[in-house]
């Protein structure tokens, strides 16, 4: 069977719950509550369906060691959803803070 891999981004808008080890060494787990999920444009967003949960998201440790990324801290944070509850992030796309609206 071929599982066919679709390219996906969306900027996910949410608050930090946890930051923790993975069980590889070289990887943290993000926990992210999903507020929101905005397209990006010419991608697919497979993170609609995660608005109102929380997702894991997996970060290599010198990437979190160079981001704020703390418990409670706002973010909106580039997500590309690797499988079904794998997900990934763009560390040239993590915000701290919401931006404001006028």
């Amino acid at each position: 069977m071929a599982v066919q891999i679709i390219e996906n981004w969306a900027d996910v808008r949410g608050r930090v719950t946890f930051v923790r080890a993975a069980s590889e060494p070289e990887v943290a787990i993000v926990g992210v509550a999903v507020d929101a999920a905005d397209d990006v444009a010419g991608f697919r967003n497979l993170m609609r369906r995660h608005v109102g949960s929380e997702i894991h998201i997996r970060v290599p440790k010198d990437i979190l060691r160079r981001l704020p990324l703390q418990p409670q801290a706002e973010v909106t944070i580039r997500v590309s959803a690797g499988g079904l509850e794998s997900f990934f992030l763009d560390p040239k796309n993590v915000r701290i803070g919401h931006p404001t609206t006028p």
